[in-house]
């Protein structure tokens, strides 16, 4: 199933395939990305009602971890898909446990190389949030767009490589800014429309959580019913993310290495 190198990739078709493939697979998916963002919404939980100063580390660091994670997981349901095998959610599961380890450290590394842009980003925010309260949970973990967002667009593949080709830490860094090279702008402007999406809606749930608060009287009560709406906005638009970073993995293999979904998967077997 080798196809011709040095085809063209276009945002067109790019978008086209992820609508599909995740409408496709949207419960598995979203329940994928909704078990790997857990981490960031119970330390939302566990530090409620008043939140430690330390507390801000935990947050920030699941928040730049989790999604990575749902982002390996679906990669693999992903390219059986394009295979045409199923993926079962267990054995999904079971490959994600398989490349766990290196999935931690892979993620760990995108998190560290991107960690000062994103401290910048909170800047802002922070400033913002004197004059216009922010919902906690609206800085979850796919508001973040650092600015200078360059950086992560060159390792935006590197857990998916980490999947897909059983690499290790340095081999998915790079291989990630080889396959992205030259097509950071596409990168770019596919994850800054994804999230500003996010945004909006994040929000607007958020106001409607907020609106009703009160509503069962207890304050508890009340604060889940916020965080489970967020935790479900955040994971429909990190498995929509997920599947969008594991198509331009899949698509950008096609087109520099003139590799196909058959030969990508033998890694799987």
């Amino acid at each position: 199933m080798a196809v011709a190198a040095g085809g063209s990739v276009r945002l067109r078709d790019i978008s086209g395939k992820s609508f599909r493939l995740y409408g496709r697979h949207f419960v598995a998916f979203s329940s994928l990305a909704a078990l790997a963002i857990s981490p960031f919404y119970l330390t939302f939980l566990a530090i409620f009602p008043a939140p430690p100063n330390w507390a801000i580390w935990p947050v920030l660091t699941t928040a730049l971890l989790c999604p990575l994670l749902a982002n390996g997981a679906i990669t693999y349901g992903l390219v059986r898909d394009l295979q045409g095998r199923p993926a079962p959610m267990l054995e999904t599961l079971g490959a994600l446990a398989r490349r766990f380890p290196s999935m931690i450290f892979v993620a760990i590394s995108v998190t560290l190389l991107v960690l000062p842009d994103n401290l910048l980003t909170l800047i802002p925010l922070s400033r913002i949030n004197t004059f216009v309260p922010i919902p906690s949970t609206v800085l979850g973990p796919s508001v973040i767009l650092p600015p200078t967002a360059v950086i992560f667009c060159i390792f935006f593949l590197a857990v998916p490589v980490c999947v897909a080709e059983q690499a290790g830490i340095g081999t998915s860094l790079w291989r990630s800014r080889f396959l992205t090279k030259g097509h950071r702008w596409q990168i770019f402007g596919t994850i800054f429309l994804i999230r500003a999406l996010y945004i909006a809606v994040n929000a607007e749930a958020n106001v409607a959580a907020l609106s009703m608060r009160g509503y069962t009287g207890r304050l508890i009560a009340d604060y889940v019913m916020e965080i489970a709406v967020s935790w479900i906005v955040e994971a429909i638009f990190i498995a929509f993310l997920s599947v969008v970073a594991a198509v331009f993995y899949y698509e950008l293999r096609v087109a520099k290495e003139g590799v196909g979904a058959a030969k990508i998967a033998d890694v799987f077997e």
